[in-house]
C-alpha cells in the first residue's frame, strides 16, 4: 500500500497573454505553485481495478469516471501493463475551484507507476505528452511538481528556486465555476496581457519582497470569473482584511482566491476567525507554498 499526496495549485499571477484560433487555446503567462496540502490518494495491488472515493467533496466525483481512472486506463494502454490496483481517493479539495484538483490526482497516479515500474526517461516522457493531450495542459505543470513559470497553452518555460515558504489561506465560496464558461467570457470583451518581466520575482530575498513583486501581476481572469461567482469578489476582500495578509487575489480560473499572510500563526488564526464569522457554506484551509 502507498500513500501519496495529490497537492493543490496556485497561480500566484495569471496572464492571458492571446489567443490561437487554430488550436483553441489561449495563450497564458503564470507562475505556479503547489500547496503543503491537497487530495490523498491510497494504492494497493489488486486483483482487479477498483476505485471508492470518501473525503468532503467525495459527492462531486463518481467512482467511475474522474481523472483517476482516466489516468490508470491511459498509463495501462501506453505502457503496455494489464496489473491492477485498488485506489482510495480522500477528495478534500474543491472540483473544479482553479486549484488544479483533477490534475493533481492524475499526476500523482502516473508519477508513482513512472517510478513503481522503474520507467526510462524517454517512456515517462512519451507518456506524460499523451496524457496531457487527453487530461489537458494543466497535467504538465502537476507532474513536474515544482514551481514553474508557464507559457502558451501551459507549457513549462522555467523553473522557479527561491529559500522561500510563503504561509496561504485558500478561501472557496463553494459555487460552480467552469473554466470554460470563465474563458467565454473574458472572450466577449479580451484585453491582453503583455509579457512579464519575471526578474523582480527570481531576485526576491524575502516574503515581503516577492509580494511587492508579485503585487503588480494580477489574475486577467478575474473580472470574468466574477461575473459568473459574485462571492468571489466578497471572498478575495474577507481575505484582504484578515491581520496579517499580505496580498489576496483569485487563483486560476476560480472560484478559489488566496492569501498571502506574513507568517504561518497569522495564516492559521484568519482561518479560524472565517470559519467562525461565516455564515454559509465555505472550504477554508490554511498551509504553506514552497518556491523551491
Amino acid at each position: 500500500m502507498t500513500e501519496l499526496t495529490a497537492r493543490a495549485k496556485i497561480n500566484l499571477y495569471l496572464h492571458v497573454t492571446g489567443y490561437n484560433e487554430a488550436t483553441r487555446y489561449h495563450a497564458l503567462d503564470s507562475l505556479i505553485a503547489f500547496a503543503d496540502f491537497g487530495d490523498r490518494i491510497t494504492i494497493t495491488p489488486s486483483a482487479q481495478d477498483s476505485m471508492a472515493v470518501t473525503g468532503s467533496f467525495k459527492d462531486q466525483l463518481t467512482e467511475t469516471t474522474n481523472s483517476i481512472t482516466q489516468a490508470l486506463a491511459l498509463f495501462k494502454a501506453q505502457a503496455n501493463i494489464d496489473d491492477c490496483f485498488s485506489i482510495a481517493l480522500d477528495k478534500q479539495l474543491p472540483v473544479a475551484a482553479g486549484i488544479g484538483g483533477g490534475s493533481a490526482d492524475a499526476a500523482a497516479l502516473l508519477n508513482y507507476l513512472f517510478d513503481h515500474y522503474s520507467l526510462s526517461q524517454e517512456t515517462r516522457t512519451a507518456i506524460s505528452h499523451t496524457a496531457t493531450q487527453e487530461l489537458g495542459v494543466e497535467l504538465e505543470v502537476c507532474l513536474d511538481g515544482h514551481p514553474s513559470f508557464i507559457s502558451g497553452a501551459g507549457e513549462i518555460q522555467e523553473r522557479l528556486s527561491l529559500p522561500l515558504e510563503l504561509p496561504i489561506v485558500m478561501l472557496n465560496p463553494l459555487k460552480p465555476c467552469p473554466t470554460p464558461d470563465v474563458f467565454k467570457n473574458f472572450r466577449e470583451n479580451p484585453e491582453y496581457d503583455q509579457p512579464t518581466d519575471t526578474n523582480p520575482l527570481k531576485s526576491a530575498r524575502s516574503i515581503k519582497e516577492f509580494v511587492d513583486a508579485l503585487t503588480p501581476l494580477q489574475n486577467t481572469l478575474a473580472p470574468s470569473a466574477q461575473v459568473l461567482v459574485p462571492e468571489i469578489s466578497a471572498a478575495t476582500k474577507l481575505l484582504s482584511h484578515q491581520n496579517g495578509c499580505l496580498l489576496a487575489r483569485l487563483s486560476g480560473s476560480g472560484a478559489t482566491c488566496f492569501g498571502i499572510f506574513e507568517n504561518n500563526d497569522k495564516a492559521h488564526q484568519a482561518v479560524k476567525h472565517i470559519t467562525s464569522q461565516h455564515d454559509g457554506p465555505i472550504w477554508c484551509q490554511a498551509g504553506v507554498v514552497s518556491l523551491s
